[in-house]
C-alpha cells in the first residue's frame, strides 16, 4: 500500500511540475496552429478516435461514460415541448448579423446558447447518480490572454447539481464546454483547446481534495468557428506523456442533427471507473 501511494505521490508530483511549464509557455504564444517542436517538447500525443466505437468507450483508454443515444433518444420528445429553441435555433446557425458571419466566437456563441438551452431541458432524476457527479473548473482565467486566442470556459452546473443536495465532487474528472475565437482551418489542436485543459489540470491538481489522486482525466466539448466543434479527452499517462484523444470537427449547421445529438450524450457523462480510474471516495484504483 505504502507503494503505491509513493507511486501516485511521485507521478502526481511530475504531472503537476509538466502543467505548470506547460502553461507558462503557451502564456508566449499567440496563435494556432501549435508549433510541432512545442508539442514534442512537452510530450504531447494527439490522435484520433470514433466517438461512435463502443468497444473503446467501454475499455479503460476512456474515462468518461457518455449517455447512449438510444437513452438520449428518450428525452428528446420532451426537449421539443419545453425547449422553443428547437423550432428556432436552425434561425439562429444562420449568420443574420455581419459580426457574427466573420466573427467565428460569436457563431459558436449561438450554437453554445443552444446546446445549454437542451441541456436544461433534460430531467435530471433521469440522469444523476452518485457517480455521475462530475465538476467544472474553476479559475481558467488566471491563464494570460492575448488577442482572444484563449478560450471561454464554461462551468458545467449539470456535473456537480444535485436535485435535493449541496454540489458535491466525487471523482477527479473534469468536464468542460469551450468556446473559441478560431476557425477550424489548421486541422489540429487549436491553442485554445490545450490551454484550457492545462488549466483545468492545474486548478484539479492544487486541490488537497484530490493530493492522493494521479489521474485527472478531462473531457471537453469544444467549440469554434464557423459553427463546428470536436469532443476531446486529456490526460497523463504513467509514462508522462500527455495523452490527447480527439474527434474528427463536425459541422453543426447541416440539416441532421446527428453531430449536436452525439456531442449532448457526451456532455452529460459520468466517470468510467475502469481499472485505471481512482474513485477518491474508496482510495481505489
Amino acid at each position: 500500500m505504502q507503494d503505491l501511494q509513493e507511486c501516485r505521490a511521485n507521478l502526481r508530483a511530475s504531472y503537476t511540475e509538466s502543467v505548470h511549464k506547460l502553461r507558462n509557455d503557451l502564456s508566449k504564444l499567440n496563435r494556432s496552429p501549435i508549433p510541432a517542436p512545442f508539442l514534442s517538447e512537452h510530450n504531447i500525443s494527439i490522435t484520433e478516435f470514433n466517438p461512435y466505437d463502443k468497444t473503446l468507450l467501454k475499455s479503460n483508454q476512456f474515462f468518461f461514460d457518455p449517455i447512449s443515444l438510444e437513452n438520449y433518444e428518450r428525452f428528446r420528445p420532451i426537449l421539443r415541448m419545453v425547449c422553443y429553441l428547437e423550432h428556432n435555433h436552425r434561425r439562429k446557425y444562420q449568420a443574420s448579423r455581419r459580426r457574427a458571419l466573420n466573427d467565428p466566437y460569436e457563431r459558436a456563441s449561438m450554437l453554445y446558447s443552444y446546446f445549454r438551452e437542451e441541456i436544461v431541458c433534460i430531467p435530471r432524476k433521469s440522469l444523476e447518480t452518485e457517480d455521475r457527479v462530475l465538476a467544472g473548473v474553476a479559475f481558467w482565467d488566471s491563464l494570460k490572454r492575448r488577442e482572444r486566442c484563449w478560450s471561454t470556459v464554461e462551468k458545467l452546473h449539470f456535473f456537480t447539481e444535485n436535485d435535493k443536495r449541496d454540489c458535491a465532487i466525487y471523482q477527479p474528472h473534469i468536464g468542460l464546454i469551450t468556446l473559441h475565437d478560431d476557425n477550424d482551418k489548421y486541422g489540429s489542436l487549436l491553442l485554445g483547446e490545450l490551454a484550457a485543459v492545462a488549466q483545468a489540470l492545474h486548478d484539479r491538481l492544487s486541490r488537497n481534495r484530490f493530493k492522493r489522486t494521479s489521474l485527472i482525466p478531462v473531457l471537453m466539448i469544444s467549440l469554434f468557428g464557423p459553427q463546428h466543434g470536436r469532443i476531446l479527452q486529456a490526460h497523463y499517462g504513467e509514462s508522462g506523456t500527455f495523452n490527447v484523444q480527439m474527434t474528427r470537427c463536425f459541422d453543426f449547421t447541416t440539416k441532421n442533427d446527428d453531430n449536436i445529438d452525439l456531442s449532448l450524450s457526451f456532455i452529460i457523462s459520468g466517470p468510467h471507473l475502469g481499472k485505471q480510474a481512482l474513485s477518491y471516495r474508496t482510495g481505489r484504483m
